[in-house]
């Protein structure tokens, strides 16, 4: 297993993929799909939830900290997801880190961002889309009023999502 250092602190890569027969095939790229926690702070309410801070508010990720983290593993991602708790509460700081992303990585590492729905019909006009390659919509229920029963808040319908279909971006072409 490939090991690296991140200040003080050895991290293990997993260069393998596990197949279902029980044996390892090695992964030769040796990188990384990064989740980028950037707040704790949620507005739902899912009984499931296993963070007990998502009521905190608190925006948890310091850009300058993550920047410096990014530059000493850049050659090890291929991908970052920005989650949370809940991102899109914070939209001005998942564009900072988009921005710090696309900056220390480039292009061709991919870009998505993970939501209950905060906010989504603003997403054109309050996230940078060209930084962005994809937003991932979590829906725990088909059904609307199931859906919202689960996070315990009225979260996008399915009209919503219907009717915008897909954020279009010049970025990258199939």
């Amino acid at each position: 297993m490939k090991r690296i250092i991140i200040g003080n602190q050895e991290l293990k890569i997993k260069d393998y993929y596990c197949a279902y027969d029980g044996e390892y095939l090695p992964r030769e790229d040796g990188k990384l799909w990064l989740y980028v926690n950037i707040t704790d702070s949620c507005n739902g309410s899912c009984p499931f939830c296993i963070n007990p801070t998502v009521k905190s508010g608190k925006a948890t990720i310091d850009p300058a900290t993550y920047r410096k983290t990014l530059s000493q593993i850049k050659d090890y991602i291929y991908g970052v997801s920005l989650t949370g708790g809940e991102p899109l509460l914070f939209p001005g700081l998942v564009n900072e880190i988009l921005s710090i992303t696309q900056e220390v990585c480039g292009s061709h590492v991919e870009k998505d961002t993970v939501t209950n729905g905060t906010g989504f019909e603003k997403i054109p006009e309050e996230l940078d889309l060209k930084l962005l390659d994809s937003v991932h919509l979590s829906r725990h229920r088909i059904e609307d009023t199931a859906n919202d029963e689960v996070f315990g808040f009225s979260t996008v319908s399915a009209k919503m999502i219907a009717r915008l279909k897909c954020f279009s971006s010049s970025k990258r072409t199939p």
